[in-house]
């Protein structure tokens, strides 16, 4: 089985690379459909449910994203959270 590319970005080190890191993962989820994990639909005040199958990968996509000096990741449930 051929392991999946790493999109061309920068993982996450904190705040000194936070914004331009934010825009690129939010356009890399939203390439692939995920990015309704981070934030759900609405509609009529109503949060949609979010897929955990999608849930679970949008997560192991963030997380290969960000630095591993950051310890917090593991304690993550959901992606909201990061």
């Amino acid at each position: 089985m051929a392991l999946s590319q790493h999109p061309p970005i920068e993982r996450l080190r904190g705040r000194e690379n936070y914004d331009s890191w934010k825009f690129a993962v939010q356009a890399y989820l939203e390439d692939l459909e995920l990015w309704e994990c981070v934030e759900p639909t609405t509609t009529e005040g109503v949060i949609a449910a979010v897929d955990p199958k999608k849930d679970k990968k949008c997560r192991a996509k963030v997380i290969l994203l960000i630095d591993p000096l950051f310890s917090f990741n593991k304690q993550v449930v959901i992606v909201e959270n990061i």
